[in-house]
């Protein structure tokens, strides 16, 4: 019934209040606050009829999570659709009052014929989506009026939010469970060492995180031509001879996914990805997931899940089984090795005189094989780690270090070939003997052990250094007592170094397995070092044409000569002594010393101009750093430098041109380069006047700190100028005037 804007403003505020208490000790049960919900609103409104759906994502279905008095059946919710439950008029618009039910406004919730007679329908509505419905009815027509309807909409607003945080709890708290679920399998997994116990543990603790109806492990047959079931679950598929898949059965796209990209598959339709059929273990399955199961980019096998559900199997379930997936990866690349294994020893097993030793022997491999599992993954990580380093220097020191440690070596070195001189050049040492190793070591191609490895391309095992005559002496040690093992650095057929490493005879000598273990890591090392000298060497090229542009500039106005390496090397210093990276040291320097590129584009006329420039050629010169900023912007390496060439102009106060930036608006490399011109240019020689003294710039800039110069600038510019002029003077850079 009708009531007064007073009487449903204090209807609203109290259930906001009832909520607020709910909220108050919220305890993230979901059946416990609905029913809270419930009871207020029971309060404020009388209904005879209710219920509260839920939809949940996962499942592609609705939940009920609160009912009373309708004729929805439980059967019923599979197949129910957000379309079923919107009761629209002619024009297709949401309708929530109905004042009497009848065929046009009937739905699944209250039928025509049932008791309820007129009812009240809210979707539940939160960050823009709806996720579920809620109805009120009554056994009376028009038992409902408009402020009712405003009561269940601030009513289902707050519902929808209760709703949504818990399921967001709930949410946060599977996927605990299901960290902790994968954390319990990895180790059931890890202690099984045989293929078939371990896929089959593996297709049960699937279950666990991601229910299915039936699963397979497929794996390649010995001439990759099919796949062969090795275990299955909910289906008879687990005798090769039962269930074989030809690769060439599968599509282009499907082999192309799985085979080359390794990424995983999956269809909610198969009736309609008929492609996929092919993986579908039954006529009644209607979703299909492939999980490729790759280790080191090798693909070891490939694990298939089927539900009878359509759209089954959710992007939560998928990132779960790929977190598991690289756990079992690596259990079955374990496992592979291992029958590998047994399978040499099965052979040598037909000798009968072989069989005790070769048992014995398997023994041995089974206690070390955790440890050689240990030491490929860390090699796998090394090969990461040394590839990422962009420094030759961190990346010798990376590879010497790890590998030290791989092989419980004690000492290592890395030499490398001077091409130009046809040497080798000790550029890398670590180890116990670190101090004792000769810095400037040069070897000719050839000579000792590391020369011999560089001519030949072949590693070497050296069991006593001091028996070898071809070991170098290049220090007379007391204590040579070392084994030593030296490889290549190949890339692409080209040898570009040598990495030694040294072990104490006390903790024995190096062996076959750590030739085997190193020549890997010597081949990810090669390419990380060679990787390196590129980039070194593309660093170089790259300062020397930023040189030679800047010597250009000093060629076109030959009264500012020296002028833009003076400012380098002052911009550098300040930057220095304001504790910026050295990668925006360099940015700085770079930009100093093209900061004036943009003069290339002004007439000789005007710069060599020696009396007053015209307001028009004051405006031509202040073009240089937009003219300058344009000439290097195109270029990607320094579009940086660019910026603070366009700026290095710009005043504190915000006076400056071209664009009267201020304060901390202007790039702080472009304050620097701006104390650091101005200080060159006060005290050098210039067409229209003589160098000013060094003192007389430096109170200049100290006058207008805060108005031209940035102050933090102006200080560290003032704390390095004594330091400035010292080495300006030793480099011979020291100006005429």
């Amino acid at each position: 019934m009708s009531r007064s804007n007073k009487g449903i403003a204090q209807n609203r505020d109290k259930l906001l209040i009832e909520i607020g208490i709910i909220y108050e000790f919220f305890n993230y049960n979901l059946d416990g606050v609905i029913e809270k919900f419930v009871e207020i609103l029971e309060k404020l409104i009388e209904f005879d009829a209710h219920i509260i759906l839920y939809f949940n994502e996962e499942t592609g279905r609705f939940e009920l999570t609160s009912e009373k008095n309708t004729d929805l059946k439980i059967e019923e919710l599979k197949d129910l659709s957000s379309d079923d439950l919107q009761v629209l008029d002619k024009d297709n618009i949401p309708v929530h009052l109905i004042e009497k039910l009848d065929d046009k406004n009937a739905n699944p919730v209250f039928k025509k014929g049932g008791k309820v007679k007129s009812f009240i329908t809210m979707p539940l509505i939160t960050r823009n989506k709806i996720i579920g419905f809620i109805f009120i009815g009554s056994f009376k027509e028009s038992d409902f009026d408009n402020d009712d309807k405003e009561l269940v909409y601030t009513f289902s607003s707050q519902v929808a939010v209760a709703i949504d945080n818990i399921k967001l709890y709930e949410k946060s708290i599977r996927s605990l469970e299901i960290l902790k679920k994968i954390y319990e399998i990895e180790k059931k997994i890890t202690r099984n060492i045989e293929l078939e116990k371990l896929i089959a543990i593996c297709l049960e603790e699937i279950q666990s995180i991601c229910s299915y109806d039936s699963s397979a492990f497929l794996f390649f047959s010995e001439d990759n031509q099919n796949l062969i079931v090795r275990e299955s679950r909910g289906v008879e598929l687990h005798k090769s001879e039962i269930y074989r898949l030809a690769v060439s059965s599968l599509n282009k796209e499907t082999r192309d996914t799985l085979f080359i990209e390794k990424n995983y598959i999956v269809s909610g339709n198969t009736n309609r990805d008929t492609h996929l059929k092919l993986f579908a273990f039954s006529d009644k399955i209607k979703s299909v997931l492939i999980i490729p199961i790759t280790y080191e980019n090798n693909l070891l096998s490939i694990l298939v899940l089927n539900s009878n559900n359509i759209h089954y199997f959710t992007e939560e379930a998928v990132q779960k089984l790929k977190l598991l997936a690289e756990h079992i990866a690596i259990a079955i690349q374990n496992s592979l090795f291992y029958e590998d294994i047994k399978l040499k020893i099965r052979e040598v097993e037909d000798s009968n005189k072989m069989i005790k030793e070769y048992s014995e022997k398997l023994k041995e491999i089974n206690l070390n094989l955790e440890r050689n599992i240990e030491s490929l993954t860390t090699l796998f990580e090394i090969g990461k780690i040394i590839n990422s380093s962009p420094s030759l220097e961190e990346t010798l020191a990376l590879i010497l270090s790890k590998t030290v440690g791989l092989v419980n070596a004690d000492n290592g070195s890395i030499m490398l070939v001077d091409e130009e001189n046809g040497v080798l050049r000790l550029m890398a040492k670590f180890g116990k003997r670190e101090k004792e190793m000769t810095k400037d070591l040069v070897l000719r191609i050839g000579e000792g052990i590391a020369g011999w490895v560089a001519k030949t391309g072949r590693a070497r095992i050296t069991e006593d250094v001091s028996k070898d005559p071809m070991y170098y002496k290049q220090n007379i040690l007391e204590n040579l007592n070392f084994s030593m093992i030296s490889l290549p650095l190949k890339v692409n057929d080209k040898i570009i170094g040598v990495l030694n490493i040294e072990k104490n005879k006390r903790s024995g000598s190096f062996n076959r397995d750590d030739l085997n273990i190193l020549g890997s890591l010597a081949d990810h090392a090669a390419i990380a070092v060679e990787k390196s000298k590129n980039i070194q060497d593309s660093i170089k090229l790259f300062d020397q044409t930023v040189g030679a542009l800047a010597a250009a500039i000093d060629a076109k106005d030959s009264y500012t000569f020296g002028h833009t390496e003076r400012v380098r090397i002052l911009a550098e210093m300040i930057a220095k002594k304001l504790n910026l990276s050295e990668r925006e040291i360099k940015a700085i320097g770079r930009a100093a010393l093209l900061h004036d590129i943009g003069k290339i584009g002004i007439p000789e006329k005007i710069l060599l101009k020696p009396g007053k420039l015209v307001d028009k050629e004051m405006e031509q010169i202040k073009e240089h750093s937009i003219l300058g900023a344009g000439i290097l912007e195109p270029i990607k390496q320094i579009r940086y430098e660019a910026e603070l060439i366009l700026h290095h102009h710009e005043h504190f106060d915000g006076k400056g041109y071209p664009d009267g930036l201020k304060q901390d608006e202007i790039p702080i490399g472009s304050r620097i380069i701006l104390v650091a011109d101005t200080y060159d240019s006060i005290t050098t020689d210039r067409p229209y006047r003589t160098a000013q003294p060094e003192e007389y710039a430096i109170s200049e800039i100290k006058h207008y700190s805060g108005s031209q110069f940035d102050p933090l600038v102006v200080g560290a510019f003032l704390s390095i100028i004594d330091e400035y002029r010292e080495i300006i003077q030793e480099r011979g850079l020291s100006k005429s005037g």
